[in-house]
């Protein structure tokens, strides 16, 4: 394997992403293809070119002798899991940078709970213009700013300005190749939103400022017990007065105008639908927590509140007995929630798993399986699980297997096989996770053998046959169902005539009039393909068809070329 240790290598700069780094490291080995430098550096030809979570970092300690960190400090100091970090166990913190280690991230971002949070789970690289000035006149190179790429954040807390998103890499644009900063490729905010952000940017710096604060801290934020804070913080101020059920409407009235600015921005559009949407919100953060929720929810209460995080190093200080007497909506388990805060309490305070049981009055058995469910391992005795049966029955569990058929195979009952997945730390995240991709694939597997075993069947007779496999498919992989309809049908589909004369007048004027705009901008006469795509998205789907749009070709190669003198 070749070591980069005997050619010159570039020094970290501040605040300096691994993509940034490698990516420098690609213009100073000379390597002409972007999958050249991915095999030497991370081990596959598109390792580590994913911006936000890279792959390969094995590979990359391994063949740079550990210079440049080890896979920990790779992943937590120099790719945006240090977002993440601070509301995430140390286990499950350790089990994403093991996979980050590895060839392949797949289901990465499913674990940290990104598809479902009605958040952005793609991550666009941010620069600031005055950064790249500065970064060009002190070091020579444009550079990609961690700090700069963390959800969120949308300002620069340095020079106060705007953030400006690149048309690169999230748009699928040199999806996997290496690139720096370059004012050519960020997109510019429309005059009318810049408007209405600079009116705001006392607040949008402050939610960037918060959020780096937060992130650069090395202590968890225990996401359990946040919610204390935040009441007693409301309580302070006179915002949640005690005893009074609900009473919150002045809460509620300025949570309401800090967020509302950020609904101009696509990715915290989630935080802002409506203000009746917004006061549901903030009372849910002010409830126990009953599932983990994205941070940018968290951060965006932080930074309304002014909390800093020296106030959640405090956490385990906080006794519930000790929390702010407030009237909210009750919740049915409130009780059981505030027992299971206590176990967990008692646990970090070195409590045995028997002791912590005794003292809150439950079965050890419930605090193995709390614990679990907060990152903390319990011990075992191996009783009848002997070492080859308990790792029998991990594989099994691993790979999805049915509790019954692991039962029977390890010659157990239901009922241990259940409590061993719910007492070992993101046993049972697994076990769903495989149990999901094993449908998934079985799914694909039934509905293509019923169209080879009935061909020229329509989709209605197909599904009759096998209705669980289509309803499957239709609920959780409709993609890949639509991309999979029986040719018969396809072919029958007939489409609405297509006037193409008119759609190629209507779009050769669109890419005229876009030209010109940009022109006027200061973009220089010609431009290059993917420019045009990223300013007309449309026109990318419509260029297979480019020989039937005659007026919009002849547009757009005068507009690549250079014009004569």
């Amino acid at each position: 394997m070749l070591n980069l240790t005997a050619q010159p290598m570039p020094a970290w700069l501040p605040d300096e992403t691994l993509f940034s780094l490698a990516s420098r490291w690609h213009r100073l080995s000379g390597e002409l293809r972007a999958s050249s430098t991915s095999r030497r550096l991370f081990g596959l030809a598109q390792a580590g070119t994913r911006h936000d979570f890279p792959s390969g970092l094995a590979h990359f300690v391994q063949v740079s002798d550990g210079v440049w960190g080890d896979e920990y400090a790779l992943a937590i100091d120099h790719t945006i899991l240090n977002f993440y970090r601070p509301f995430l166990t140390e286990s499950m913190t350790r089990d994403l940078i093991q996979q980050m280690a590895g060839p392949s991230i797949a289901h990465l971002k499913f674990k940290l709970g990104l598809l479902t949070s009605r958040f952005r789970a793609h991550h666009p690289l941010k620069a600031c213009p005055l950064c790249i000035q500065a970064d060009r006149s002190q070091y020579g190179w444009a550079y990609w700013h961690l700090s700069h790429q963390y959800p969120g954040v949308w300002v620069c807390t340095k020079h106060g300005v705007l953030l400006q998103e690149s048309m690169l890499k999230s748009t699928g644009v040199e999806r996997f190749l290496w690139c720096l900063p370059d004012e050519s490729h960020l997109r510019t905010w429309p005059s009318d939103t810049v408007k209405k952000l600079e009116a705001h940017l006392a607040t949008l710096q402050h939610l960037s400022e918060s959020i780096q604060l937060f992130s650069q801290n090395k202590h968890p934020i225990h996401t359990e017990n946040a919610y204390l804070i935040y009441r007693r913080t409301l309580q302070d101020r006179g915002w949640l007065p005690a005893g009074e059920r609900l009473k919150i409407d002045q809460a509620v009235e300025q949570y309401w105008h800090f967020i509302e600015p950020m609904a101009f921005i696509p990715e915290l559009s989630a935080l802002v639908p409506d203000r009746k949407l917004a006061q549901a919100q903030l009372i849910k953060m002010l409830r126990p927590p009953r599932i983990r929720t994205h941070p940018l929810r968290h951060f965006s209460i932080m930074s309304w509140l002014q909390l800093k995080p020296a106030d959640f190093q405090k956490t385990e200080e906080t006794s519930l007995l000790a929390a702010p007497n407030i009237e909210l909506p009750v919740q049915e388990d409130s009780l059981k929630q505030a027992q299971k805060q206590a176990v967990i309490h008692s646990l970090q305070q070195g409590f045995s798993m028997h002791k912590a049981a005794k003292v809150h009055g439950i079965d050890t058995q419930t605090a193995m399986v709390w614990a679990a469910q907060a990152g903390i391992s319990s011990s075992r005795r191996p009783k009848k699980l002997k070492p080859d049966v308990w790792a029998r029955l991990i594989d099994g569990i691993k790979s999805g297997q049915d509790k019954k058929v692991l039962a029977g195979l390890c010659a157990i009952s239901i009922t241990t096989v259940t409590a061993v997945m719910r007492t070992e730390v993101g046993l049972h995240d697994a076990w769903q996770l495989a149990r999901y991709e094993n449908k998934r694939i079985q799914s694909q597997n039934d509905w293509l053998a019923l169209q080879e075993a009935f061909p020229g069947w329509g989709t209605k007779a197909l599904r009759l046959e096998n209705p669980a496999a289509y309803i499957w498919l239709y609920r959780h992989d409709q993609d890949w169902l639509k991309a999979h309809l029986p040719e018969g049908i396809k072919n029958r589909i007939r489409k609405a005539p297509v006037n193409w004369d008119q759609r190629d007048a209507d779009l050769s004027l669109q890419v005229q009039r876009t030209a010109l705009k940009l022109v006027l901008a200061g973009h220089a006469p010609v431009f290059r393909l993917w420019e045009l795509y990223q300013a007309i998205p449309e026109l990318k789907a419509k260029f297979n068809a480019i020989e039937r749009l005659p007026k919009t070709k002849w547009v757009i190669e005068s507009l690549l070329k250079p014009p004569r003198r």
